[in-house]
């Protein structure tokens, strides 16, 4: 069988990491002597048996008769909509350098095309935290509360997997910079991601 892998995502340009689930998805069907292919554009989708699908943000866009093609398999965060039992649940995906905060400096900077929404500056957080901090960092939000220490360690272990000093180029006031600190945060925070989301998905 001749399968499509399609990260909409990627196609949309709203991300440059890989979609883990179209990965073990890919595995599958290649360890069963399938022919997988990722395409790069919904065109190709004629010339294969099956497709899969998936995006992971709400915002990217799929065209919906690509999605109403009956071989066409899809799924993903980004297919929930307003109401569904994923909004309510009590936790959201955040950025961790906000992204009002970063599209400003990027404005300032001028700095357009920077990956403002990449995998590695995302995380999940309970939502009143998300509501509450605003633009800051978990460290500028909780610094000077009660508990502080205790708060920061807890979001550290099991949800960010980050360290204070991983955000210090927020503070740099030049754009050459405060860009190469961005993609170093993102390449060492990717880094502590893979092994965790291998684990995690190799639990499935």
């Amino acid at each position: 069988m001749k399968i499509g892998i399609i990260d909409a995502d990627l196609i949309d340009g709203k991300t440059r990491h890989p979609n883990l689930a179209l990965m073990k998805i890919s595995k599958y069907f290649k360890d069963k002597n399938n022919q997988v292919e990722l395409l790069l554009s919904y065109n190709q989708i004629k010339d294969y048996d099956l497709i899969f699908l998936s995006r992971v943000f709400t915002f990217t866009y799929v065209p919906k008769e690509v999605i109403e093609i009956k071989k066409v398999k899809y799924g993903g965060t980004g297919f929930c909509p307003d109401g569904d039992e994923l909004h309510n649940l009590p936790y959201e995906i955040e950025h961790l350098c906000s992204k009002k905060y970063m599209s400003k400096m990027i404005q300032g900077f001028d700095l357009e095309g920077l990956p403002i929404s990449s995998f590695a500056n995302l995380c999940l957080l309970k939502k009143e935290l998300n509501n509450a901090k605003g633009e800051k960092t978990i460290y500028e939000y909780y610094k000077g509360k009660d508990n502080e220490t205790e708060k920061i360690k807890e979001l550290e272990d099991k949800y960010t997997f980050t360290q204070s000093d991983y955000f210090k180029f927020l503070e740099y006031d030049n754009a050459k910079d405060f860009k190469a600190g961005y993609e170093e945060f993102l390449k060492n925070r990717w880094q502590i991601l893979q092994p965790k989301l291998k684990d995690a998905f190799d639990r499935l």
